[in-house]
């Protein structure tokens, strides 16, 4: 890391995705986190985006990095909610920031998209990521703004909610149905955390995606209980249904990820079985 980068704040280190990117930000920097209900670790600081106030969180702290993996849906939560988060922003402005948005950004009629397309958020979710990443942008000179897709994988010692379930299924005997036409990018998640570390020490700033290769959901699901040791026996591929408001192919286009790490990222199967080595 940059000699400058001695301290790092992640906003949400408590989650999912959160505490990957703690973990390896561990090996390089001096890291602090906070949680909003239930810290995973004893130094968490409680830290509610929405009702605490940041300018003590940042005293405490005094952050030259901020990363926020915290997400919520400011487009529900109403104007307050938004007003909120622009004024954390602008408190931030002057620091580092790299905001997790995701592919929910994209409304999945095409697929592969990449940082130059327009983003067109089909549900509140995604609008509230595209209202943050518009915020970032707006607010921050200095940031990275990354769009992971599918992360899966082993954080906190589990297995993401996702295949956990599928597992359980099919550990029970369980017929699971899985869309083979729909499409996303799956990456695990402590490469996409080691990924993302590597793209900020060479101080990039602007859009980029942090993800893995596309493949159907269907697709993914089966090579990863296949890797996992699990029968996929009871796997069922179904289509998309109509009109139901799937976002059918919100895969992302890595070309610029892979222009920045020079590899690409590990299939689906390697990474489950070689989970020690993210890179």
């Amino acid at each position: 890391m940059q000699n400058d980068m001695k301290t790092v704040l992640i906003v949400g280190g408590s989650g999912f995705f959160g505490n990957a990117i703690f973990q390896a930000a561990s090996e390089y920097l001096n890291v602090f986190e906070t949680h909003k209900s239930r810290p995973i670790r004893k130094a968490s600081i409680k830290f509610d985006l929405l009702r605490d106030d940041p300018d003590v969180l940042l005293d405490k702290v005094n952050p030259q990095l901020i990363v926020i993996a915290a997400h919520f849906e400011p487009m529900l939560v109403g104007h307050s909610a938004r007003e909120r988060a622009k004024s954390f922003l602008q408190i931030c402005r002057d620091r580092r920031i790299i905001y997790i948005s995701s592919d929910a950004v994209f409304d999945g009629r095409r697929g592969l998209y990449s940082e130059k397309d327009p983003v067109s958020p089909d549900s509140d979710y995604g609008k509230g990521l595209a209202f943050m990443e518009d915020a970032v942008r707006g607010t921050c000179s200095n940031h990275i703004v990354v769009r992971p897709s599918y992360l899966f994988g082993f954080s906190m010692g589990r297995l993401d909610s996702r295949l956990e379930t599928t597992r359980s299924r099919l550990i029970r005997g369980q017929d699971v149905s899985l869309f083979s036409d729909m499409f996303k990018s799956p990456l695990e998640v402590n490469e996409a955390a080691a990924i993302i570390l590597e793209i900020e020490i060479l101080r990039f700033t602007g859009t980029v995606h942090v993800a893995g290769h596309r493949m159907s959901v269907f697709d993914f699901h089966r090579e990863a209980m296949q890797a996992l040791g699990v029968s996929t026996r009871h796997l069922v591929a179904e289509q998309v249904p109509p009109n139901q408001g799937f976002l059918r192919d919100t895969s992302l286009s890595i070309r610029q990820m892979m222009s920045l790490i020079d590899r690409s990222p590990r299939m689906v199967s390697a990474a489950l079985t070689d989970r020690e080595n993210p890179s």
